[in-house]
């Protein structure tokens, strides 16, 4: 499947390693799923995944960058004009609307009602 992944999945995976998007993102991390990334995207994974109050490991979280750089299918779409609640996530939008992608999140509110933008739940 082709997915975007919403930064919230990220750290939700590492902050709860018996929950639900850990699932999910050690399937990505296994090659289950196609994943779209954006250089927006990436800049912004690489500074909330450095934010102090999460105080993940470096190790860890070069890992996560690197797979991304590695494994992931590089893609800098155009910007839409359709509204987005949180214009901090139009990144994730855009790019999941430009290739047809699942956009995997776990704040749905974030971004308009649309058959691209999915939870957890629904992808599980």
């Amino acid at each position: 499947m082709l997915v975007v992944i919403d930064t919230n999945i990220i750290v939700s995976a590492l902050l709860s390693p018996a929950g639900s998007a850990f699932q999910f993102f050690s399937e990505v991390l296994d090659g289950k799923h196609n994943v779209l990334i954006s250089e927006d995207i990436y800049k912004e994974y690489k500074d909330v995944l450095h934010r102090e109050k999460f105080g993940f490991d470096e190790e860890i979280v070069s890992f996560i960058l690197n797979w991304f750089v590695k494994n992931a299918i590089w893609i800098e779409p155009s910007q839409s004009t359709e509204p987005v609640p949180d214009e901090g996530d139009r990144a994730f939008f855009d790019l999941a609307k430009a290739c047809k992608a699942k956009l995997v999140t776990g704040n749905i509110k974030h971004y308009p009602v649309h058959e691209i933008v999915t939870s957890l739940k629904e992808i599980l």
